[in-house]
């Protein structure tokens, strides 16, 4: 009985960790969006600023580097939220195996208790002044 509260326990746990991978997932795609309108903005930023003057080359190389770093920002985003779906994707295969061993489980425990009634049945006092006649 303690094994089966165990697992239950397990696959709640496993879900309420399943809901929470999910929800960083969400939040790191979102980062991933705002970064990529971030160097959206900042291409179309450094272009407008060289059209317009020539001396705004130091800016556009600022806007190069914030640039290169973004996309090293992004790429390291991105990289997380594919770890991210990854371990969402285990603990889903962990809760449902989980989950299948629980219902295996409480399929042999209700097969235990039927037999344990069969045998009270067998042994109760009517039966058993019946065989002793």
């Amino acid at each position: 009985r303690s094994e089966i509260q165990i697992l239950e326990r397990r696959v709640q746990e496993l879900s309420a960790a399943k809901e929470i991978e999910s929800e960083r997932c969400s939040a790191l795609q979102h980062k991933v969006d705002e970064l990529e309108a971030l160097l959206s903005t900042t291409r179309v930023g450094a272009m407008d600023s060289t059209v317009h003057a020539r001396g705004l080359d130091e800016q556009l190389q600022a806007a190069t580097r914030i640039e290169e770093q973004l996309r090293k920002e992004l790429s390291a985003e991105r990289e997380m939220v594919s770890q991210e779906s990854l371990r969402c994707e285990q603990l889903q295969l962990e809760a449902g195996s989980t989950e299948r061993e629980l219902s295996y489980l409480r399929q042999a425990k209700a097969a235990a208790e039927a037999e344990v009634q069969s045998l009270r049945e067998r042994v109760s006092p009517s039966n058993l002044q019946e065989d002793a006649n």
